[in-house]
């Protein structure tokens, strides 16, 4: 039933403690399988040989098989004598050569799912307070495997949160890449772009957000009633999954662009891009109108990308942008004092060519200067068109 159970050090502990406590030669445990009816014998102490790992048998036959389908405690006191069915169905016995024998069910939610043993190679009929013995460690047993099956299940949806994770990032890079392709195309392909970003966006808050919180609430649950420092670690894990989720949805696209225009979006993007890099970013606004989204979503994304570039490269602590209107069009610069760099002995990559062609697809103007030792500026002009007051 669990993977963990048959090296589980409070489960093997258990088990020795009861071999010593009365007086039997040989403890017994026995879990139902959780595919399927078949039960199978997962760990014993005082046993002569491995053979019990080996035994399977069917739901109802044999000592534990009875325990667990009627889930109440079962004495054979001279074997084979006196038994229900054949030798045979009782491997367990034949195995041990085990004369008498006491075992009890088991109980995981509710129903019983596992059998506890204890047995003599003689003749013998175990008193009342040895059978009380046994009930008392079979409670107690029942307490370590719910705690294990909980532990196992924790175990399974921390692999959940890092399969998700992983094919997450492999998504990610996936997507720059075939993004990185894209911008070597068409200019018409950024609005489909643009639109497979909010859809994305969309479905990891609601989607993958929700279920990584959803699985952060079981965890803490979890965490009142079993303090382990395993659990500790989950909450750590499947918080910082839910917070890089949170940014990854926010860098797809911002909702607040949408709804509220750009420039509350950028101030709240300013915020969070200080917050994060710890570079004040001066934003001095003329602007106010609200523009097409498309020209709004250009300058956003030039603006982020320009800024990227700053955190990367510039070395500095401070960035300033302007954004005006004049003569029925918008002006955007994005400057800092920062390392620079020369222009002429510098690639055009992927993000200056990206500035390019998402300015042109507007109609707008994009240029850059920079000087080595001084600083970096780059300059966008979008014509306006289709404002409304924000």
């Amino acid at each position: 039933m669990m993977k963990g159970i048959d090296n589980d050090p409070a489960v093997i502990q258990s088990c020795d403690q009861l071999l010593n406590q009365i007086n039997c030669d040989f403890v017994g445990l026995a879990i139902q399988n959780t595919i399927g009816p078949d039960i199978r014998w997962h760990y014993a102490v005082g046993n002569r040989n491995e053979k019990y790992k080996k035994i399977t048998v069917r739901y109802g036959k044999g000592i534990a098989g009875k325990v667990i389908s009627t889930g109440s405690p079962m004495m054979i006191d001279h074997f084979p004598n006196h038994i229900l069915g054949k030798a045979i169905e009782y491997p367990i016995m034949l195995a041990e050569k085990l004369i008498s024998t006491y075992a009890v069910p088991i109980f995981l939610n509710s129903s019983p799912k596992g059998a506890l043993l204890v047995g003599r190679r003689s003749s013998y009929t175990f008193l009342e307070n040895e059978r009380l013995v046994v009930q008392d460690f079979a409670k107690n047993m029942e307490e370590m495997l719910a705690n294990l099956e909980l532990k196992e299940e924790l175990k399974r949806s921390m692999q959940e949160l890092v399969d998700l994770k992983l094919s997450l990032d492999y998504e990610i890079t996936q997507r720059k890449t075939f993004e990185d392709e894209l911008q070597k195309m068409a200019t018409k392909i950024i609005d489909v772009q643009e639109e497979e970003r909010k859809s994305i966006s969309r479905n990891l808050h609601d989607g993958l957000g929700q279920n990584l919180y959803s699985h952060l609430i079981t965890i803490n649950l979890l965490q009142a009633q079993i303090n382990h420092p395993l659990i500790e670690q989950m909450q750590r894990e499947a918080k910082q999954l839910i917070e890089e989720v949170r940014e990854i949805s926010w860098e797809l696209r911002p909702s607040v662009l949408d709804d509220l225009g750009l420039v509350p979006a950028i101030r709240s993007f300013l915020g969070r891009y200080s917050n994060f890099y710890h570079i004040e970013v001066h934003f001095n606004c003329f602007l106010h109108h609200r523009l097409d989204i498309n020209k709004e979503l250009t300058i956003y994304r030039i603006i982020q990308e320009a800024l990227t570039n700053i955190r990367k490269y510039a070395d500095v602590k401070e960035a300033w942008i302007t954004l005006k209107e004049l003569e029925n069009t918008v002006i955007v610069s994005v400057e800092d004092c920062g390392k620079g760099f020369e222009p002429s002995q510098v690639s055009r990559g992927v993000g200056i060519f990206s500035m390019e062609e998402r300015a042109r697809a507007v109609g707008g103007v994009f240029h850059l200067q920079s000087i080595p030792g001084k600083g970096t500026k780059l300059f966008l002009e979008v014509p306006i068109s289709g404002t409304a007051s924000i």
